[in-house]
């Protein structure tokens, strides 16, 4: 690690020696340093941040099921029974997609804070010979799910429109050319052609 080098793998199945001696460039026979900090990364890894930003696609990926059969379910008749499926969609719709913008932010601050953490640890505090620094890229990623979900999500807020109790498609329908529903009148009509 004392080369400057960047690696970015898998973790999966390895323990802190083996991953010592896999990233330890330093011609040092005490590797204690480097494998409790190994070890430390692991257990944060594995134990102490659960994978929220999973979690977040899976929930993104419901939302997006329940907006194609809400939006496929508003082409059809409206009756009662209708109704109160397009209602339970929508909520299904906005819980997944909201809940899915609150587990991207979550996992982006966790990531934020824990990578802030180690670089502090091994600056200050471990004397390992190896430092860990946070990069930019990460977070900017990270950032960036969360906008763009939350965008998507204030997108969808305002889509389907409730009218005394009755859900409807925001913009325009392609049924019937309905435009979305405004609060200004329809322009007046043309006036009477004139006659001499």
């Amino acid at each position: 690690m004392s080369s400057g080098k960047l690696d970015c793998q898998s973790t999966s199945g390895s323990s802190a020696a083996q991953l010592a001696q896999k990233y330890d460039e330093s011609d040092s026979q005490d590797d204690s340093g480097i494998i409790a900090l190994f070890a430390l990364a692991l257990v944060l890894q594995t134990k102490v941040i659960i994978c929220l930003l999973a979690g977040a696609g899976v929930l993104f990926l419901f939302g997006i099921l329940f907006l194609v059969l809400l939006k496929r379910n508003l082409r059809s008749a409206f009756n009662v029974s209708a109704n109160i499926r397009r209602k339970r969609m929508r909520t299904g719709l906005y819980s997944t997609v909201w809940l899915s913008v609150g587990l991207a932010v979550a996992s982006a601050t966790s990531i934020d804070q824990t990578t802030s953490a180690l670089q502090y640890t091994t600056n200050t505090v471990i004397d390992s010979g190896s430092r860990i620094k946070t990069g930019t890229t990460l977070r900017v990623l990270q950032w960036l799910i969360v906008v763009f979900s939350t965008v998507l999500a204030l997108g969808l807020s305002t889509m389907f429109k409730t009218q005394g109790g009755d859900i409807h498609s925001g913009g325009i329908e392609m049924g019937n050319a309905k435009f979305a529903h405004s609060s200004t009148p329809p322009p007046p009509p043309p006036p009477p052609p004139l006659m001499y």
